[in-house]
């Protein structure tokens, strides 16, 4: 299985004036590429069915009794997630749309069956990037989704390329503004880009946020200032929506009874370290000071 060229040498894409100096991170020591290729995200690579994110839970999940299956629930409400994205998109069939920090395919080749178009994903993660190839050959979608290892902040695609975008999950790794100036450049005149966001909601120690930064570059806004962060990074706010309740609160409640339902594969991936599972389980926990944010917003036409 071929791996893409870095930015600067990407075949068959136009490159642009600049793209090359503002460079690619060194992406062996970047953390955020140490965060992304542990065996925990092999581990929630299987939870999730290939999404890797959080989940979607129906607004009455409090109500409703623990899932016969943790790890089926689990895998269906990161499932539900990505359905929600998708059916916000308004990308075209034969359009071309940039998933921006792609993780290992799945919701850019869901996206791909949904509306028949071109997605374009990027990551820094070499793990990630032959993941993803290697499932869209899988699929026989190789032609249609098609991703790179490539720095976010320095796409390496012409101005106005895409009918549409999104961050999907991934754009608190990257420094908000930057990525955001990045992404405008790359899409067309009245193209519509998502975004998925964890924000601090008012729950988060100081050290919580600091061991998050340190761990991968997290940065946490605020809803409160995604208005004029859209506006100074020339994008119209179309839609800002907060989904804590269904997504950060059923994902710290109900995480540590589907690592349980899926204990033995798990545990194979962690090489019977009991320790580190138990790590691993206690992950969810810690999403229940985190607020979740959906956002939609357009370049001007």
């Amino acid at each position: 299985m071929g791996q893409a060229e870095p930015v600067g040498q990407v075949a068959g894409v136009e490159q642009v004036a600049g793209v090359e100096q503002r460079g690619q991170p060194e992406i062996a020591t970047n953390r955020v590429v140490d965060y992304y290729e542990t065996a925990e995200h092999r581990a929630l690579d299987l939870l999730t069915g290939g999404q890797i994110h959080l989940g979607y839970w129906p607004k009455d999940w409090r109500q409703e009794e623990g899932p016969a299956s943790p790890a089926a629930d689990l895998a269906e409400a990161a499932s539900r997630l990505t359905r929600l994205l998708v059916a916000k998109s308004r990308v075209a069939a034969g359009e071309r749309f940039i998933d921006i920090g792609c993780g290992v395919g799945g919701p850019a080749l869901a996206l791909v069956r949904e509306r028949r178009c071109l997605v374009d994903g990027v990551t820094i993660s070499p793990f990630q990037q032959e993941q993803a190839v290697a499932r869209a050959t899988r699929a026989g979608l190789a032609e249609q989704a098609r991703f790179y290892l490539a720095d976010a902040l320095a796409l390496p695609f012409a101005a106005a390329s895409f009918a549409g975008g999104w961050f999907f999950e991934s754009i608190f790794h990257m420094g908000h503004r930057p990525a955001l100036v990045e992404a405008r450049r790359v899409l067309q005149p009245g193209a519509v880009l998502l975004l998925t966001d964890v924000i601090d909601c008012g729950r988060l120690s100081e050290e919580e946020k600091q061991t998050a930064r340190e761990l991968c570059n997290v940065d946490y806004l605020t809803i409160d200032q995604y208005p004029a962060l859209l506006a100074d990074t020339g994008f119209e706010l179309l839609e800002l929506v907060d989904l804590t309740e269904r997504v950060a609160l059923p994902f710290a409640t109900r995480f540590a009874a589907a690592v349980a339902d899926r204990r033995a594969e798990i545990l194979a991936i962690f090489s019977d370290d009991e320790e580190r599972l138990a790590r691993f389980a206690a992950v969810g926990e810690k999403f229940a000071n985190i607020g979740y944010l959906l956002v939609a917003c357009r370049v001007p036409a």
